[in-house]
């Protein structure tokens, strides 16, 4: 349940992690720094249009979040575990006014197939990149989104790496040149552990 940090074109950071309150409900916080971090404050202390039951039998155990900014709107992948039907689940998020506020784009059911989990997200060129872990299959799935409000399954489908092992972790980063490197650690589930880098010099088309 680590926090998230993204950096806008204007030098603003911006730090996204989970709270929770006393009713077992949890939302997204945002802090912002306009001074390299040296201090920090609140933007704005829920910015999901709705907050996640913690519930252990009913609701959700909430994993990762991965955020990327592009063309002025924020996106927001959000890992969840589906205590119900014991899956996980992703929800895509979107901000137009700097990830105080944000719609929910998209759910990939914990009861659909196949199964994601382990994004990560990456803005390169105007697009939105999306890495998902594909835990039927073991392969890691990228799609490329034009926008942060295009769903996921509406996006362009620019690879599937089947890794063949079972996937702890992905990455996506890209270097000054615009070529995308996917990063991935897998099993077995328990050291030693092993990491795979794959590399795109034209978005993954």
């Amino acid at each position: 349940n680590t926090p998230c940090l993204l950096q806008l074109d204007s030098g603003r950071v911006l730090l996204f992690g989970w709270a929770s309150d006393d009713a077992a409900n949890a939302t997204v916080r945002l802090l912002y720094s306009d001074d390299d971090g040296a201090t920090w404050a609140t933007s704005s202390s829920g910015c999901l249009p709705a907050s996640i039951s913690l519930d252990g039998t009913t609701g959700y155990t909430i994993r990762s979040i991965r955020v990327a900014a592009a063309s002025g709107q924020i996106l927001l992948i959000a890992s969840l575990y589906n205590n119900a039907v014991s899956n996980y689940e992703i929800r895509q998020y979107a901000s137009s006014d700097g990830g105080n506020s944000f719609s929910l784009v998209a759910t990939l059911l914990a009861s659909a197939t196949p199964f994601y989990t382990w994004p990560s997200v990456l803005a390169v060129s105007g697009r939105f990149f999306v890495a998902l872990l594909d835990t039927t299959g073991n392969n890691v799935c990228i799609w490329s989104l034009s926008s942060a409000y295009l769903p996921i399954s509406a996006g362009i489908q620019t690879g599937t790496i089947a890794v063949g092992k079972p996937i702890l972790e992905t990455m996506l980063v890209a270097d000054e040149n615009g070529n995308l490197y996917l990063s991935t650690r897998f099993g077995p589930l328990a050291p030693p552990f092993a990491w795979g880098i794959w590399t795109s010099t034209d978005l993954g088309i």
